[in-house]
């Protein structure tokens, strides 16, 4: 595609009925890619395993009934150029998620999916990594702490560096900071 990308597809419709599935060897256009509602994102080389869990979401999203003109408003009521903005739309197998991003505790990666667990105990998973998630959470609230957790540091409790590195939120959940996290994580914690 050497004058045009995949993303200006969406230039010729005016409204968009069709359900997306983007292949790229870059990872870097993920985020863009859930902005305009795109329904999996596999990167190259494209796994069976990949392509079967895109074709599952198709035919769930089909038997669920949800519209790509949902989908689409409900992008345009959440577009990240708004600064009243307080909910993030997560990905999920059935559609999306919505929640506030101030009753979010902290995301957990699960291999190619994420829980995301809220201060009122609600666990949901995520079709998505949590290298995805992160680039949706605002990062002068969130941290990754952890190749596995990104924390809401509204939430912690207490930093502790006995028996290794460890957060304590408010819930009691107790997590790991890596070791080579901990100087960023200190310094975010402490400058803002």
């Amino acid at each position: 595609m050497p004058e045009e990308n995949g993303f200006n597809i969406f230039n010729y419709f005016q409204q968009v009925t069709f359900s997306v599935i983007f292949t790229t060897a870059y990872k870097e256009y993920a985020i863009k890619a859930i902005k305009v509602a795109a329904l999996d994102y596999i990167l190259k080389p494209i796994g069976v395993e990949d392509l079967k869990e895109a074709i599952g979401l198709f035919e769930k999203r089909q038997l669920s009934g949800i519209s790509v003109e949902n989908i689409e408003k409900l992008v345009n009521v959440l577009n990240p150029a708004s600064s009243s903005l307080d909910k993030i739309a997560f990905p999920t197998i059935n559609g999306f998620q919505l929640e506030k991003v101030n009753a979010i505790l902290y995301c957990e990666a699960d291999q190619n999916y994420t829980n995301v667990y809220t201060i009122n105990g609600k666990v949901f998973l995520v079709s998505k990594p949590l290298a995805v998630i992160e680039k949706l959470l605002p990062g002068n609230i969130f941290f990754r702490i952890h190749r596995s957790h990104s924390v809401n540091l509204n939430y912690i409790k207490t930093y502790s560096k006995v028996n290794g590195f460890q957060v304590v939120l408010e819930n009691r959940t107790k997590l790991n900071v890596s070791s080579s996290r901990k100087d960023d994580f200190i310094r975010m914690l402490t400058h803002g």
